[in-house]
């Protein structure tokens, strides 16, 4: 935006400069050029003004497209948190249902194979549930709330699990066995605070007693839906460590959801995305230790077959959100430009026809 403006005021300089040359070296060109202002004062007006409501819809333009720009990016940046890649588990992008279950042991393997990458920071496991709860203390529930179980070493480093007021890192290290923190949509839903003891129902008939310890702020990695625009349902959740969600929901030494997390912040992660992407894919679908995992070898085959639609074997889930917020307000932008070329091209036809 400051490069626009340093080129409209550069222009603009021009463009006066070249009118003071001509009313100084050439008085009688620049007479004939003004002699018609007010001889007919209601068109040279109208021209006026129509020049300037052009130039405050080109303005306005660029104006919006950076404000939709910047809104759309930052419910993205929002909603995935530190959170860059993700690994596609299903193998297919054209399989149906919830992501399956994988065995977490090729985990600490990738972890050590990508060390060396300068680019990928974090390595981030999970498993991602679904169960009712409800606050005893306030009577409220919510149905379809998800629990989101990460390695407490893994998303401590990476800062993934933000405070909703105050801004600091929460630990998951640091919780006891009776303890969750939950995310800010779910304390709304339920009306929870710190030290409401919530019943989570991972047995349909026996609720888990658990104590809030803190409230985060939703994003994915702290148990929200992962969905975000218009219409969006996020139920929100809560997060414990992974290998205690793994105990109460009979999935011991298995995992759901993989994520990674790159250098460079929040927003400056996404130049690295595609790159790093195709690193970790050659790395899953070339390394003997990965490519006869059962996700890895579902895509490769149906790669090989020539399948259409599976997508990626990682996904560069905040990039792509951040490429569409660039298309609208781009889209935005070209719309409001083309309604102030219009009324330009009107202003300079009736400048000739004074």
């Amino acid at each position: 935006m400051t490069s626009i403006m340093i080129a409209l005021l550069i222009l603009v300089g021009i463009c006066l400069a070249g009118v003071l040359w001509i009313a100084v070296r050439a008085r009688l060109m620049f007479y004939f050029g003004v002699r018609n202002i007010p001889r007919r004062r209601a068109q040279s007006v109208l021209i006026v003004l129509g020049l300037m409501l052009s130039t405050l819809i080109v303005s306005a333009a660029f104006t919006t497209g950076d404000t939709l720009d910047y809104s759309v990016t930052k419910v993205a940046y929002d909603a995935l948190g530190p959170l860059d890649l993700t690994a596609n588990l299903r193998g297919s992008s054209r399989s149906a249902g919830p992501a399956p279950y994988v065995d977490a042991a090729f985990v600490p393997k990738l972890h050590d194979a990508l060390s060396s990458d300068p680019d990928i920071i974090g390595v981030l496991p999970a498993l991602r549930e679904q169960a009712p709860v409800v606050n005893p203390r306030t009577n409220l529930g919510q149905p379809d709330a998800i629990v989101m179980g990460n390695d407490p070493v893994a998303i401590d480093g990476v800062h993934g699990l933000i405070s909703n007021k105050g801004g600091q890192n929460l630990s998951l290290a640091s919780l006891a066995p009776d303890e969750v923190l939950i995310n800010s949509t779910l304390a709304d839903k339920v009306d929870a605070r710190p030290g409401d003891v919530l019943q989570v129902y991972f047995d349909p008939q026996v609720p888990t007693p658990l104590r809030v310890a803190g409230i985060l702020r939703s994003s994915l990695l702290s148990a929200a839906s992962g969905n975000f625009g218009p219409g969006a349902n996020d139920p929100g959740g809560l997060a414990m460590p992974l290998d205690r969600v793994a105990s109460l929901t009979g999935h011991t030494g298995q995992i759901n959801f993989l994520g990674f997390t790159l250098r460079g912040g929040v927003r400056g992660a996404v130049k690295y995305a595609d790159a790093a992407r195709g690193r970790i894919e050659n790395v899953l679908k070339t390394d003997p230790q990965f490519n006869t995992i059962p996700f890895v070898q579902t895509y490769v085959a149906a790669n090989a077959a020539g399948a259409r639609g599976i997508g990626t074997l990682v996904r560069t889930d905040k990039a792509q959100a951040v490429r569409q917020a660039a298309t609208i307000g781009s889209v935005a932008t070209s719309i409001f430009i083309v309604l102030g070329l219009f009324s330009i091209a009107a202003g300079v036809m009736l400048i000739f026809l004074i």
